[in-house]
């Protein structure tokens, strides 16, 4: 794109805003203005009043106020229009072809949205996409990378419920109970994680301290039409887990954050050989406080671990057999930066707060994430935790979710 290196300022109650221009009119479409500075023609987009894209300078055109465009082309997160018939919500979960799925309050719980791409936004599917409701209040849905499997995670027995995707329908069929069974927990599951082609699905299970297991690995079994569980792991979180990750697309890493004990995550590599994950050594620097979610690199040499009070970064050190933190991020935001999502296998990071929604890109030279205002105009939602779970770093879509703070949702699409 034809930026030009200069923007348009001006100054509303005080505070100065900008406008980017452009030398070609080849990025700024059939409605600009032109002007010159010096010798050099340079050109602004105009757009609608109710535009996501609107500043706060008008003018008149053929009797209708229009307005001068933020540039969102250039923007890696741009705003979409607005959600259509958004509900109270929490946990959003995408897939690769933008369908987003959310847990609500009452039935039937799971609701679909679909994008449309002649609208620019997320709309509401008045069907119900499961053919058997889970109840309760679903947490963070997991989707694999096909979307052929679902799996509901809930906070009451029995604690997830998974469906596979029958074409004749359109649903998403209930399929058999998981085996073994969820005996002990008590706040149930809040995440499920699955690889790309949804053979394997990974939960983590906020039991009391005494329950069996807190990492809970199963394996797709097409002839009995259930996940079944593996041996999990060899050495088991000593406190409740909220979640439990695994790479994508192929499992070779799991990254377990819990409560309540430093070093408050361990991570785990698989062995096939005894079809099971190994713990690694502890991480070099605990998290701040409780673990509660994050990310890891595709090929497993980096991973983020998050927590009520921060979230750090950590590179895999083979000779050592764990992971090593890197710089902490800048800035080290401690309002409850606990859901992340990875795009472009975590060279940025959407990262939801209690203040809103703020992105990261990856420094290699500074070695740490480093927030960049520049790459979003938008605040999120604010006053309140932000939903910005994605299992698949390669999307094109990330939505964010309150489940008391109007909008209660919001989309963006990712332009890298």
């Amino acid at each position: 794109m034809a930026l030009y290196s200069k923007k348009l300022y001006y100054k509303r109650g005080g505070t100065i805003y900008s406008v980017d221009m452009f030398t070609t009119t080849a990025e700024v479409g059939s409605e600009y203005i032109g002007i010159r500075d010096g010798s050099t023609s340079v050109y602004i987009k105009i757009v609608s009043v109710d535009d996501p894209n609107e500043s706060y300078l008008r003018l008149r055109k053929s009797g209708i106020t229009k307005s001068l465009a933020k540039i969102r082309g250039l923007l890696l997160f741009s705003l979409n229009s607005a959600v259509l018939t958004p509900t109270p919500a929490n946990y959003p979960s995408t897939t690769a072809n933008g369908m987003c799925l959310v847990g609500t309050g009452s039935s039937p719980y799971v609701i679909r949205y679909d994008w449309s791409s002649t609208n620019n936004r997320y709309e509401k599917n008045a069907t119900a996409p499961l053919d058997i409701s889970p109840g309760g209040y679903p947490r963070v849905i997991g989707i694999s990378g096909d979307a052929q499997f679902i799996a509901v995670p809930v906070q009451s027995s029995p604690f997830i419920h998974t469906y596979k995707y029958n074409s004749d329908t359109g649903k998403w069929a209930k399929t058999a109970a998981v085996y073994p069974v969820i005996s002990t927990s008590y706040y149930g599951c809040y995440m499920a994680s699955f690889n790309s082609d949804g053979s394997v699905l990974v939960l983590g299970n906020y039991g009391d301290s005494g329950a069996a297991w807190h990492l809970l690995v199963y394996k797709w079994n097409a002839t009995n039409n259930r996940f079944e569980g593996t041996n999990h792991c060899d050495i088991q979180t000593p406190r409740p887990c909220y979640t439990a990750m695994i790479n994508y697309p192929n499992y070779s890493r799991c990254i377990v954050p819990f409560q309540e004990s430093s070093p408050y995550v361990y991570t785990y590599s698989w062995n096939a050989t005894n079809n099971r994950y190994e713990k690694h050594n502890d991480v070099d620097v605990a998290l701040p406080t409780h673990g509660t979610g994050g990310w890891v690199k595709s090929d497993g040499s980096r991973m983020v671990a998050s927590s009520y009070n921060g979230f750090y970064s950590y590179i895999w050190n083979a000779t050592n057999n764990r992971y090593q933190k890197t710089a902490n991020p800048s800035p080290m935001y401690t309002d409850y930066p606990i859901y992340i999502s990875a795009f472009n296998d975590g060279e940025y990071l959407a990262v939801g707060r209690q203040a809103g929604l703020s992105i990261f890109k990856w420094n290699a030279t500074n070695n740490r994430y480093e927030e960049d205002s520049s790459l979003i105009d938008d605040n999120g939602i604010s006053g309140t935790t932000n939903g910005t779970n994605q299992i698949n770093c390669n999307l094109k879509r990330l939505v964010i979710t309150s489940n008391t703070v109007s909008p209660y949702m919001k989309s963006y699409t990712f332009n890298g």
